[in-house]
């Protein structure tokens, strides 16, 4: 069935068994922070099919950043600094933080805020666990903590997110 939505490249050898195996990978999962983490792996295999002789500064910049993003799905359930980064990829955090921003025009703070909110919002649609066990399973060590950044970026609190889906799912 697959067959019908795969490429057919010369560049890119095996295209149908890549889908399948990446496919396979995320039949359970639908969090935003899943499927997000599948299409950078998605795009970060074309990638390196495509790319794979050049090492230029430009396509070690993006190699850098795929692992970064890489790095932020596995870890969306810990507090994900830059630091914490910097150490598991050996890199100065400044120089992360450059071109991350360089490359995605957020700064890399602000972007794990973001996939941990929508994470959250994720989980607040979808499962009846509570505030604090959901901002946990976000990376947040506090319940205050989670809820400033949940109203920073949603501009409401988890709880009054979570009020205003039930108020819509009723009528």
């Amino acid at each position: 069935k697959m067959n019908k939505y795969c490429l057919r490249s010369p560049v890119i050898h095996d295209v149908p068994s890549i889908y399948r195996d990446l496919f396979r990978q995320m039949q359970d999962k639908n969090d935003v922070a899943s499927v997000k983490g599948f299409l950078y792996m998605l795009c970060s295999l074309f990638y390196r099919e495509l790319d794979e002789s050049a090492e230029d500064s430009f396509s070690s910049s993006l190699k850098l950043l795929s692992s970064i993003f890489i790095y932020i799905e596995n870890n969306i359930d810990k507090p994900c600094t830059l630091h914490d980064l910097s150490k598991e990829l050996r890199y100065n955090e400044s120089y992360l933080s450059r071109i991350f921003f360089k490359h995605t025009g957020i700064s890399y703070s602000d972007y794990v805020r973001n996939i941990k909110i929508d994470r959250a919002c994720y989980l607040l649609r979808n499962t009846d666990e509570n505030i604090f066990s959901i901002a946990q399973k976000c990376g947040y060590t506090t319940h205050s903590s989670f809820n400033r950044s949940f109203k920073q970026i949603k501009g409401i609190t988890p709880q009054e997110y979570r009020a205003e889906l039930t108020t819509k799912s009723a009528n």
